[in-house]
């Protein structure tokens, strides 16, 4: 389950900084 959560996250993750675009995440 960690491997499934860390790596749906970390897509999560990436897909939510393309749409934000802000600094912040960075």
């Amino acid at each position: 389950v960690e491997a499934w959560f860390h790596l749906y996250g970390c897509r999560r993750w990436v897909r939510l900084s393309r749409d934000t675009r802000t600094d912040e995440i960075q």
